[in-house]
């Protein structure tokens, strides 16, 4: 079996919140999101993201969180919902100190939960700024990026990747994109033209059913 992505969705914001509108069509059975902040003199702590499929919200595991490890305040969050209740809803996600923020989600069909031993982050200045994420044919490589952001900078793919997203939240960029998954790894990442922190993951697919029992018949 193999992974389908079904759609994809991002917003901006800025302050310790925000939400964007995501639309999970009917088969989605995971949603992965990254969040892509630049503190204000402080890095973000205690990221939530909800699915807000009814009064309170549905929430998203969190998964995983990369800063850039020096004073730029750059972070990249990861989480996912599964299962997963279709349809057209707001994703809000909040965090502890303001910030200006981007934010992107993947819908897929066909998917097994994000295999957390897979995860692959760094942060600073080299380029490109790429992983090498251990995945399988029909599998989904995902990956998040935050970058400090100038009017000239620049933030691009690396070869084979698709990029979902690329927007500028005041002085950050934020971006999100996904490769198919090989054997024994696939490559994904970006090239920078700034400090950033990046994080990525592979979505593993449903396994194949087993096969059905055949009973055993002897013929006398």
């Amino acid at each position: 079996m193999s992974i389908s992505l079904l759609n994809t969705s991002y917003g901006t914001g800025s302050g310790t919140s925000f939400s964007f509108s995501h639309n999970a069509p009917s088969g989605t059975n995971l949603i992965v999101a990254f969040l892509c902040t630049r503190g204000s003199g402080a890095y973000i702590t205690s990221q939530t993201c909800k699915w807000m499929d009814s009064p309170g919200g549905s929430s998203f595991t969190f998964l995983s969180y990369k800063d850039h490890s020096t004073t730029f305040y750059l972070t990249v969050s990861l989480f996912y919902i599964f299962p997963v209740n279709t349809g057209t809803n707001n994703i809000t996600l909040s965090w502890s100190t303001t910030a200006n923020a981007i934010a992107g989600a993947f819908s897929m069909s066909g998917a097994d939960t994000p295999d957390v031993t897979s995860i692959q982050s760094t942060g600073g200045t080299g380029t490109p700024m790429q992983r090498d994420i251990s995945s399988a044919a029909g599998d989904l490589v995902l990956a998040g990026i935050s970058m400090e952001g100038n009017t000239d900078d620049t933030l691009t793919p690396v070869s084979g990747v698709t990029e979902s997203w690329n927007q500028k939240s005041t002085n950050v960029f934020g971006a999100g994109g996904y490769i198919a998954g090989a054997s024994p790894t696939a490559t994904i990442g970006w090239n920078i033209g700034n400090r950033a922190c990046f994080l990525a993951v592979n979505v593993p697919a449903t396994p194949p059913p087993d096969s059905p029992f055949l009973p055993r018949i002897n013929f006398m």
